[in-house]
């Protein structure tokens, strides 16, 4: 899951993003991430599993956390996916054994098994918490593994997410550190999104 970047901080702890200046690309094939420097953090992410199944077919999904709203809202509930025979496959492989039939969107051909989705263009707002995910592991400690400026995805995966990261890692040595954004919320947006989490009572217990 993309919640691994420090959604959890307490407020008075900032956390800090990289401002990189330079473009930076990584491809495979025909996918790519590429981050175009900017004065504002926003992710996009294309998909296209159009020769797996037209009911997940080809999605674009854009967050700009100043815009768009907060992480718990846009991004946090985003399922997994998958077709119905890679389900089976991974259940006859003795994985998933735990999961219930809602912890996944499933494809079943053109259509969806399981609807409704919980968020517009779910399965491409979950690789957007992927590659949140993926670029918060290679973060330093204070930071925010997203950067300040646009990052685009097309295609991509956990491999070339990594790469990608890696290929960052570069452009910050000369980058300029400022408050990272996309977690930036003030305490009363920290109690709402307790509060429609459900962990209201949880955090008053403890």
């Amino acid at each position: 899951g993309g919640g691994g970047g420090g959604g959890g901080d307490d407020a008075g702890v900032p956390r800090m993003a990289w401002k990189p200046t330079q473009m930076v690309m990584v491809t495979e094939g025909d996918a790519f991430i590429m981050f175009n420097p900017g004065a504002v953090t926003k992710l996009t992410y294309g998909i296209d599993f159009s020769y797996k199944s037209k009911a997940i077919g080809k999605q674009w999904e854009s967050w700009t956390p100043s815009e768009d709203g907060p992480y718990v809202d846009f991004l946090a509930r985003a399922r997994t996916f998958a077709t119905m025979p890679d389900i089976m496959a991974y259940f006859r492989a003795g994985y998933i054994r735990g999961g219930t039939e809602h912890c996944a969107l499933i494809a079943n051909g053109d259509k969806w098994w399981n609807p409704p989705m919980l968020l517009p263009n779910e399965p491409a707002r979950h690789k957007l918490l992927d590659l949140i995910g993926d670029l918060s592991l290679m973060a330093e400690p204070g930071m925010s593994g997203v950067p300040v400026g646009h990052t685009v995805a097309y295609k991509a995966g956990h491999q070339l997410h990594a790469k990608f990261a890696r290929k960052m890692m570069e452009a910050y040595s000369t980058a300029e550190k400022v408050p990272a954004e996309i977690w930036t919320r003030a305490p009363a947006q920290i109690g709402n999104d307790i509060e429609r989490l459900g962990l209201k009572s949880q955090v008053e217990a403890e």
